[in-house]
């Protein structure tokens, strides 16, 4: 069986070679630039509370474009600067600045994948773009996000989002809100999607789908996979099987299942 190259521990020569020629790259930058190296150095104690090496990180940006040096160490550079300006630091949003979408119970962390991975459920049936802060709703992707970070301890680097598209409308799509999504996953995040799980999309959703997927590179267009919500049980483990997907795993936060109601 092939190994992957491009991992820690699975580099080849010419790949160790431009990680040694990124970190002499973000040396520099950080001379340049003390205010966001010192976000930097923030963020990355923050991977290394959950014991991933310095390295995981970075060559997760030289993946996401194909080990080009240059290309790659300004993507780094732009995610710490966007981390810096975004809703006031990315580290300043909490709980109750989000609280509206947070207790919507349309998106929330709880379980794991067959591969181990954090799950992160959407049900995109309780998203109303004309009730929501479209600010509130980027704030709450990357807090959700940030919180997904924080399980993925090594050997675990990416995190599953299990999308529940049953009884979605046109009421429920929110082509700007995808849009940031999308740039999200290639641009702020990227090799931290393991897999997407569409689930009962509607007829509705390919003309949304033929719209987003040329936002998406190839790499991650193969990491979405659609199905019915029936074959959930595939992709999550038992204990993790919530009540809506015909599972008796109890729900965190007090959450409790909307189609009982």
């Amino acid at each position: 069986m092939t190994t992957e190259t491009g991992y820690l521990g699975s580099l080849t020569a010419d790949e160790s070679n431009r990680l040694s020629l990124f970190k002499s790259q973000l040396s520099q930058w950080r001379q340049q630039n003390p205010q966001l190296a010192s976000v930097e150095d923030h963020f990355r104690s923050t991977r290394h509370n959950v014991g991933e090496p310095d390295d995981v990180l970075n060559l997760k940006f030289l993946r996401a474009r194909q080990f080009d040096v240059d290309v790659s160490r300004k993507l780094f550079t732009d995610f710490i600067a966007w981390r810096k300006e975004f809703a006031g630091g990315v580290d300043a949003i909490t709980p109750e600045s989000i609280s509206k979408e947070l207790n919507s119970g349309k998106a929330f962390i709880f379980g794991k994948d067959f591969e181990g991975r954090p799950v992160l459920w959407i049900r995109s049936y309780l998203h109303k773009k004309r009730d929501s802060d479209p600010e509130e709703m980027k704030r709450m992707a990357v807090f959700m996000v940030e919180q997904l970070a924080k399980q993925l301890k090594p050997p675990i680097e990416t995190a599953t989002i299990l999308c529940d598209m049953s009884r979605v409308k046109m009421e429920n799509v929110d082509m700007g809100f995808l849009r940031f999504l999308a740039d999200m996953v290639t641009t702020r995040y990227p090799e931290s999607l393991g897999q997407a799980l569409i689930m009962d999309a509607p007829w509705l959703f390919n003309a949304t789908w033929r719209v987003i997927s040329p936002w998406l590179d190839a790499k991650t267009q193969n990491k979405i996979k659609f199905g019915k919500r029936s074959e959930v049980d595939k992709f999550i483990p038992a204990q993790y099987l919530l009540p809506e997907f015909g599972g008796s795993a109890v729900y965190p936060n007090g959450l409790s299942n909307p189609l009982s109601k």
